[in-house]
């Protein structure tokens, strides 16, 4: 085990108790850092090797996952704080890589996994102290060499958050209380956007997509109740919100409808492919409902959006409405009606079209047509040959 592994050369010289040693290094980590106030970087350079390894050189050998990650918080906040002051942005993001790293050491012990709900709290934690430490530099409009360094530090904190809760999940099935924590980081993610979009909208959708991962691979083993709640609590992340600031705020309104979008269709598929929801034939009928109101609020949105004269907007909505129709169509219908089912959608597109023309519909429709043309390959064939 790594805890002990580390501790066995202490063990060959019983020089001091391993606390005894634990309290000393932490007390001279701290020196330091008050050092490096005035000394400057070489300095904390010192402290911030000596308060990663205090860890591995003071073990008792018995493992305590929450003193270990108790100390890794403390040790990281008071250097971060230190170093966003000072403006060490390469030290800073060391020191966020380094406990990050032990984290990472820590999930691999056996032991735990009795006690994975330690690293949830300690990420939120992490990623919290981050992005209030950074705040000021965040908010800060003035144009300088570092503009750039406190937003790739949020993004690296909340992105190795997500990394460790994906890891976390391929060891040990998370439970309702670690996809808090995952929800506040996605939340966090969302106001960074909202007050940043040029700078997190892509860290945004990066946590989407880690988000419908960590969700497909937990729906499977969860109850209907658990997964339900997850897919309702991201729902209100990615599709609510994004809505809500869509109607309330013209900044960058496009990333926030592909945001809408993605997550909207990504959290459809996944629930109907993956809840555990028994097979009875009403069950197809609900889908397609839902399907259904989906496509409708996708048609109000184009109908609004179309007064404001943005065609993308406009063309988004079109392709979510196409989507989920399609989506209800495949659920509810046999597959003998398919063919004609997206026959009709095809000519309706064509003949928005016509009445509204923009021309990502046209390119949505010839989608659609290749698609009846695939479903419609067997007729096709037969047809072929007997001509």
């Amino acid at each position: 085990e790594i805890v002990k592994l580390f501790s066995k050369p202490l063990c060959l010289y019983h020089l001091i108790l391993p606390v005894t040693g634990f309290i000393g290094m932490a007390a001279v980590v701290v020196a330091t850092m008050v050092l490096a106030i005035r000394l400057g970087p070489p300095v904390a350079i010192f402290g911030l090797v000596g308060g990663l390894l205090a860890p591995a050189l003071f073990s008792t050998g018995e493992p305590n996952m929450v003193g270990l990650f108790s100390y890794l918080f403390v040790l990281y906040a008071g250097l971060q704080f230190v170093m966003l002051r000072q403006k060490w942005w390469t030290l800073s993001i060391c020191t966020l890589a380094g406990v990050l790293f032990w984290a990472l050491l820590i999930i691999s012990d056996n032991f735990f996994i009795q006690n994975s709900s330690v690293l949830a709290v300690f990420v939120l934690s992490i990623s919290a102290v981050t992005m209030f430490a950074s705040r000021q530099s965040v908010i800060d409009d003035t144009k300088d060499d570092n503009e750039n360094n406190p937003n790739m530090l949020n993004m690296l904190a909340i992105g190795g958050s997500t990394l460790l809760l994906l890891i976390l999940q391929n060891r040990t099935q998370i439970n309702l209380y670690d996809w808090g924590i995952t929800a506040l980081l996605s939340l966090a993610t969302v106001g960074l956007t909202y007050f940043r979009p040029a700078t997190y909208t892509r860290a945004m959708w990066g946590k989407l997509a880690s988000d419908l991962l960590l969700l497909a691979l937990y729906v499977p083993h969860a109850t209907m109740i658990d997964a339900g709640t997850v897919i309702a609590i991201l729902a209100v992340i990615y599709v609510a919100i994004p809505a809500y600031i869509m109607q309330h705020d013209g900044r960058m309104p496009r990333n926030w409808a592909i945001t809408q979008v993605a997550a909207g269709i990504g959290l459809y598929l996944t629930a109907y492919t993956q809840l555990p929801i028994p097979e009875i034939a009403q069950v197809n009928f609900v889908w397609g409902g839902i399907a259904a109101v989906c496509a409708a609020y996708a048609v109000t949105q184009v109908i609004m959006w179309r007064k404001t004269g943005d065609d993308f907007i406009v063309a988004l909505y079109a392709m979510a409405a196409t989507s989920f129709i399609s989506l209800g169509l495949a659920i509810v219908l046999p597959k003998a009606y398919l063919p004609t089912a997206f026959a009709f959608e095809t000519a309706a597109l064509y003949w928005i079209y016509r009445s509204v023309a923009i021309p990502f519909l046209q390119t949505i429709a010839k989608i659609v047509l290749g698609m009846t043309a695939l479903l419609s390959s067997k007729l096709i064939l037969q047809f072929s040959s007997i001509i």
